[in-house]
């Protein structure tokens, strides 16, 4: 079995790709819930037809303004790398990975809302349903996947980040309080 390419020679190999998804989230540093360390390139639609061993060959229109080079290699720009784990991935793994991006001050609260508002066709509603999930307060990826889980669940009422107290002195704060 041949071994996978590294991201610069996979790159070199397919004209006019960027890295993407997955991959280019461990570049903008996102955590993700579970990484199996998918590696994936986004190709222009009129792009052949190419297979990389080790890679998925994505095929999508990009705009100008969705490829920014990093380090020398080309990947999705965070917006457009966000809209594409939120539209590829599950639900709560999606909101995990955007708080994430909340938490490390990559993007604030109203750049993820314009962008699930400016989302069109498919996977625009599941933009939307992430931006109305997402909480720049989650501790780690296993909280917000629990957090979504709980609202899908329907447990409801629930605040994040719960300070305790006894009198004016501070016990603990609590991942969820209902």
């Amino acid at each position: 079995m041949a071994a996978a390419l590294t991201s610069e020679a996979a790159l070199v190999r397919v004209p006019g790709a960027v890295l993407s998804h997955e991959t280019a989230a461990r570049f903008w540093g996102i955590e993700l819930v579970d990484d199996d360390g998918r590696q994936r390139l986004m190709v222009p639609r009129n792009n052949g037809r190419y297979a990389v061993v080790g890679w998925h060959v994505q095929r999508s229109d990009l705009a100008e303004d969705d490829i920014v080079t990093v380090g020398g290699l080309r990947l999705t720009s965070l917006p457009r790398t966000l809209r594409d784990l939120g539209v590829t991935l599950s639900l709560e793994r999606a909101v995990a990975a955007f708080d994430s991006a909340l938490r490390q001050r990559l993007v604030d609260r109203r750049a993820v809302e314009q962008l699930a508002a400016r989302a069109r066709g498919p996977g625009a509603g599941r933009l939307r349903q992430v931006a109305r999930l997402v909480d720049p307060q989650s501790g780690s990826v296993l909280e917000s996947l629990l957090r979504v889980l709980f609202v899908l669940a329907g447990l409801a009422g629930f605040q994040t980040q719960y300070v305790v107290r006894s009198g004016r002195t501070f016990v603990a704060r609590v991942d969820f309080c209902w």
